[in-house]
């Protein structure tokens, strides 16, 4: 049973729902450093698409993240970002790649050539 006082949440205009009222304050914090990382990490994700001369695999993109760029984001949020970025329409898929000694196919993608 779900008791109405243990699930209301915070919501602030233009979020989601991350904690509720009576969770303590250290998740409160942990989810508006989410926040700023989903925001931080969909530009990452952007500039490197951009900086890129051609389409990337997921894999492509958190290497370059991380080692080139120096980002610190979790291989999950690169990958998590770049769907995002493609919902908002920002990124498109362009292709798919077998890369050599691998047996399945992974997608390429780009910044979109009008966004």
């Amino acid at each position: 049973m779900i008791y109405p006082e243990t699930s209301q949440h915070i919501v602030l205009d233009g979020d989601t729902a991350r904690t509720r009222l009576t969770d303590p304050a250290t998740s409160h914090e942990a989810a508006d450093v989410s926040a700023g990382s989903r925001a931080a990490s969909q530009a990452a994700v952007a500039r490197i698409l951009e900086d890129a001369s051609t389409p990337l695999t997921h894999e492509d993109i958190i290497r370059r993240g991380t080692w080139e760029y120096g980002y610190r984001f979790a291989a999950s949020r690169f990958r998590t970002a770049t769907h995002e970025l493609e919902e908002m329409g920002l990124v498109e898929k362009a292709g798919t790649v077998r890369p050599e000694g691998r047996r399945t196919r992974m997608t390429l993608y780009a910044l979109r050539g009008d966004a």
